[in-house]
This record gives C-alpha cells, sequence and structure tokens, in this order.
C-alpha cells in the first residue's frame, strides 16, 4: 500500500504519514535486532540434516536431491532514480528496463531466511552479487550439501564437493553416453521443480510486505533493506 492510500484512508495529511511510517520502521528494526528469531545464521550440520529431510519428504522420488538443505534465488527491487548519475547508472537495470537494487536472498525448506546479500547495485548480475554466499558454502558447508539454485548461479564443485545445483540452461549441448545424459536431464528435472520454492519465497516475502513493491527512495540508504 502506498503513502497516498494511506492517507486516503485514515484522513492524514503527507507529512504525518511519512514521520509516522519512518518511525514505526526504526521501532521494527530496533525489535529484530533484539530478538534471536531476527538473526540471520548460517546453519550447523545438523540442521543443515534436518532441512534435507524435510525437502526429501516433499520430494520422496527424487534420485538427486539428497543433500539439498536451501534455495537460493535473486531478488530485484525498485527504486527511485538518484540525481547522482553515477549511482542512476549502476542501479538501472538493462534487462527489466527499471532501476533496482539486486539483493540475493537463501532460503531454509521451512521458509526462514537463512543469509542475505542486500542492496547491491542493479546492474550487478545474480551470480556476482552471490558471492559473499559462495564464501559460505566453500567455508562453512561440508561436503555433500548444496543449495538449489537456477541456472544464473554457478555449480562450485563437482560430485561430493558441488555446492549449488542448477538446472541446466535452455538450449545446452549435452556431451556423453545415453546413459549420462539421462542422468543429467533427470537431475536437472528435479531440481527445476524443487527450486520453485525459492521463488515462492519471494512472492511470500513481498505479500507480507506489499510496500517492496513499492520504489525505495535511493536518496535515503537508512529507509532500504
Amino acid at each position: 500500500m502506498n503513502e497516498t492510500a494511506l492517507q486516503i484512508i485514515f484522513a492524514l495529511v503527507p507529512s504525518t504519514v511519512s514521520r509516522y511510517i519512518n518511525f514505526a520502521m526504526d521501532l521494527l528494526l530496533d525489535v529484530l535486532e533484539r530478538i534471536p528469531e531476527g538473526r540471520l545464521c548460517w546453519p550447523t550440520p545438523d540442521v543443515m540434516h534436518i532441512s534435507l529431510e524435510i525437502i526429501n519428504r516433499k520430494h520422496p522420488n527424487a534420485q538427486y536431491l539428497a543433500g539439498a538443505f536451501g534455495f537460493m534465488d535473486g531478488l530485484n527491487l525498485p527504486v527511485s532514480t538518484s540525481k547522482d548519475e553515477a549511482k542512476q547508472n549502476a542501479n538501472y537495470n538493462g534487462w527489466l528496463h527499471a532501476h533496482v537494487i539486486s539483493n540475493i536472498i537463501v532460503y531454509s525448506p521451512d521458509g526462514t531466511i537463512i543469509t542475505a546479500v542486500v542492496n547491491a547495485p542493479g546492474s550487478w548480475h545474480d551470480a556476482n552479487v552471490a558471492r559473499p554466499v559462495y564464501a559460505l558454502l566453500r567455508d562453512k558447508t561440508p561436503n555433500g550439501f548444496f543449495l538449489i539454485a537456477d541456472s544464473a548461479f554457478p555449480k562450485l564443485g563437482s560430485g561430493v564437493e558441488q555446492k549449488i545445483k542448477v538446472p541446466l540452461k535452455s538450449g545446452t549441448r549435452i556431451r556423453g553416453t545415453q546413459a549420462q545424459i539421462e542422468q543429467l536431464k533427470q537431475e536437472s528435472r528435479e531440481v527445476t521443480v524443487a527450486r520453485q520454492a525459492a521463488e515462492w519465497g519471494m512472492c511470500a516475502l513481498q505479500g507480507c510486505f506489499s510496500r517492496l513493491y513499492m520504489p525505495m527512495d535511493t536518496h535515503n540508504p537508512t529507509g532500504q533493506l
């Protein structure tokens, strides 16, 4: 809901609405910084085991999802244009033809946000924005565990050392024996089905906080994520 709608519904002038929204946002931030539930923390191996069991129960017939403990996806949020030409160019996404900030969010299968990279320039590709997540996967994730993502992200290894599983890109030429080709296609299908959870997570996030659909003020960095 935008500020104009709030003004009409509650018969308030613009200055009052803006003041109370900023006041409420400060209170929300203060509460989230105090409560344990508001903290983002990388899961331990024991927690990863619990998460992969949830995913395996959801996809009991999957052959290649054993070890998946979460989902990763990018989220572009609109921002207003900037008076600073450099910042305006940095936030312009040519694919979307819009000014946005890029964010990467990692979800566990129960909907908890594990970690996030926020407020990156909108012109950056998701694969570049996610570099801090790659470090967590390499340094704090045992072999055999991995995230499910889309084809915008790298696989980060192979075999038991692979940290991200992604579907095949459209039009990819697959080399190998017939059995190997069928295996790769089946794995791609399973990953494609499972990663829909990340899309639902993004929709749920913006559904709960519908103000995220409204452009954030690029001149007010404290009001961004």
